[in-house]
């Protein structure tokens, strides 16, 4: 909440004339109003392509928060915006472009490292975020703002875009600004509002209690405030429970009520095309991205109670024993049941015909493959690859890349031969070696052999332990080291352009990985530093 010192009425302005739905859809790609229908009875007829320009500004910025955080201000923090939602809000997207404490330093820390960052850091730039933001605006359409004189003034550094159940198949979209002058807020919403348009259309915007919410009517607009003062999201149960497990909160953090997933699947309104038996099961989500230890983490948080029954341990032990040196390794774990159950699913949503399926590949489907796949898949690139070797040699053996497929070998080297068989081009180029637990496919013999010892620390490695935290215990990963293999990810991009090299020259490693605890799934996505 911004700090008043006297409450101030509500207060009612212009609005824009371009439908929220429209507006916000467009930077990921298309208009949300295709699969959310957002018309109401009180909307204006006639509108515009101009007016929304808040609410497209409130989508680019929670686009492009993360990358551009290096340019904003260093000092305090923002509002709360779960302050400014309702209780039985469905969900958001919000960026605080101030969040201060240890999230601004971590931010210094990592940004300075980037030579394209490094001297924007040394500059007083203060809320150039949005200045930017908004030149860009005005570059690009009629729009001709003063950014200084017409939003500085009353403009916070809290923004989200919402939804909330609007009682029917169609949720209501809104948006909220943190606001730092309720006084001078009417003013500027009118600016906005009138941007390229004589004609602004109808009111639809409130200001009250520090906080700016737009809708696409006036009377959503007032249904949303209404509903925060019934109660807000800070103190529902199910927010509070997701944002406890999260943690500590960053620049951009996300939330989606258990409601949430069948409230799209109902606005959807389009059989097949998302699995209604999912959302039903769904229990709530909430992610947050931020800067820690040198780099940058998005984590997310969610139910697992469905996750526990076809999730075998370990997947981690078995990516831990890789060689330390390990470049890049996938893995991931699944019980045979939910190998069949995927299989028996796609065939119904899709219509495949899994008996032409099983006639191409010469083998039983899903049956063999769910042997074959067994309950574990590893796939792993080792440290000494050699890609100019790799690009000027036509001989694949020794290329240090392999699959291992943790099950039982005598149900699944049977099902690997058949379809080597069946597959002319896997003449010469796969090969296997054959353990207690596991078969390792790929072209190298040494290579596989290497990977049979299983005595690899790649679990005490620096580069994994940096973006793998809970390696141990995870069921799925992703992992690359960008300093592996002689350096190979600034050597490529070096050949390219030396500017591109100097600025991935910093980055040390990427993983992303999923961890379940009791009922609760955690997913975690990191980026390091040197």
């Amino acid at each position: 909440m911004s700090d008043f010192d006297t409450p101030q009425e509500p207060t009612f302005g212009s609005a824009a004339d371009q439908p929220l739905g429209e507006t916000l859809g467009q930077p990921f790609g298309e208009p949300l109003t295709e699969t959310l229908d957002t018309s109401t009875p009180d909307a204006a007829p006639g509108r515009g392509k101009r007016g929304w320009i808040i609410g497209g500004a409130v989508a680019a910025v929670t686009v492009a928060g993360a990358g551009a955080y290096a340019v904003t201000t260093f000092l305090g923090g923002g509002a709360d915006v779960a302050e400014a939602l309702p209780a039985d809000t469905l969900g958001f997207v919000s960026v605080d472009l101030d969040p201060g404490g240890k999230q601004s330093i971590e931010a210094f820390r990592t940004m300075r490292k980037f030579p394209s960052l490094k001297d924007s850091l040394n500059k007083d730039l203060g809320d150039d975020l949005k200045a930017q933001l908004f030149d860009a605006i005005n570059a690009n359409g009629d729009c001709k703002l003063d950014y200084q004189k017409d939003l500085a003034p009353w403009m916070g550094n809290t923004a989200a875009i919402g939804a909330l159940d609007g009682g029917d198949a169609n949720p209501l979209p809104f948006v909220v600004l943190e606001v730092s002058d309720e006084k001078a807020a009417p003013a500027g919403l009118k600016k906005l509002a009138a941007c390229g348009d004589t004609d602004p259309g109808e009111e639809n915007w409130v200001v009250a209690d520090g906080w700016a919410t737009l809708a696409e009517t006036q009377k959503d607009a007032k249904k949303v405030v209404g509903a925060v003062a019934k109660g807000t999201l800070a103190d529902n149960t199910e927010y509070k429970k997701w944002s406890e497990e999260l943690g500590d909160k960053g620049i951009v953090n996300v939330y989606a009520a258990p409601d949430a997933a069948q409230a799209m699947v109902d606005a959807v309104n389009q059989p097949g095309l998302l699995d209604a038996g999912a959302a039903k099961d769904f229990e709530g989500f909430a992610a947050t991205l931020r800067f820690a230890d040198g780099g940058i983490e998005l984590e997310g948080v969610g139910g697992a109670d469905k996750l526990t029954e076809t999730l075998p341990a370990g997947v981690g032990e078995r990516v831990g024993s890789l060689p330390e040196d390990t470049v890049a390794v996938f893995a991931a774990g699944a019980s045979p049941e939910y190998w069949k159950q995927q299989f028996d699913d796609m065939s119904e949503r899709t219509g495949s015909d899994l008996n032409a399926l099983s006639e191409e590949l010469g083998i039983t489907v899903p049956d063999d493959l769910v042997a074959l796949l067994g309950d574990s898949i590893v796939l792993s690139v080792g440290g000494d690859i050699n890609i100019d070797e790799i690009a000027n040699s036509g001989d694949p053996s020794s290329v240090p890349l392999a699959i291992t497929l943790y099950g039982d070998p005598d149900q699944s080297e049977p099902v690997l031969q058949k379809l080597v068989d069946g597959q002319p081009e896997f003449d010469g180029v796969v090969g296997w070696d054959r353990g207690d637990d596991r078969l390792v496919v790929g072209p190298s013999e040494a290579y596989r052999q290497q990977l049979l010892d299983g005595s690899g620390g790649l679990k005490d490695s620096a580069s994994f332990t940096s973006v793998v935290p809970n390696g141990a215990d995870v069921v799925t990963v992703f992992y690359i080291d960008f300093n592996g293999a002689d350096n190979w990810l600034y050597t490529l991009a070096k050949e390219a352009d030396p500017k591109v090299a100097e600025n991935v020259d910093p980055l040390s490693a990427f993983g992303l990985s999923a961890t379940v605890d009791g009922d609760v799934a955690h997913l975690m996505l990191k980026v390091s530093t040197d």
